[in-house]
């Protein structure tokens, strides 16, 4: 469950970033892909149960956050608000790496019992 509220966040942070591409923003392709990828590895990591895609839905998710974080930065240098299409993938992306962080956490702790 957790997994696919990590996908859907990637997958929105790629539609909106993709948005912007199909505006002219070129830049953005391989971040939107990026996103679009680390949604993938969660949604591989939920039906195979595999530490490796989560990890890997990480650190794509990771990678693609440097592109809307660039935009909150570049707007609050010039003195203006971020706009949706920079906000909407930073929170996609945050939420995406929370939610992978919270199962690798919990497998963790899990396997730690297991031991015990």
């Amino acid at each position: 469950m957790i997994l696919s509220v990590a996908a859907s966040a990637d997958l929105v942070a790629s539609i909106v970033t993709g948005l912007w591409v199909a505006a002219g923003f070129f830049e953005g392709l391989l971040f939107a892909i990026l996103f679009a990828v680390g949604s993938a590895m969660f949604l591989v990591a939920s039906v195979r149960q595999g530490r490796r895609a989560i990890i890997a839905g990480i650190v794509l998710t990771v990678i693609a956050e440097y592109e809307p974080i660039g935009g909150v930065i570049a707007s609050s240098i010039v003195h203006q608000n971020a706009g949706a299409g920079a906000l909407a993938p930073l929170a996609g992306g945050f939420l995406s790496i929370v939610a992978g962080a919270i199962v690798l956490l919990r497998a963790n702790s899990a396997q730690k019992a297991r031991r015990a």
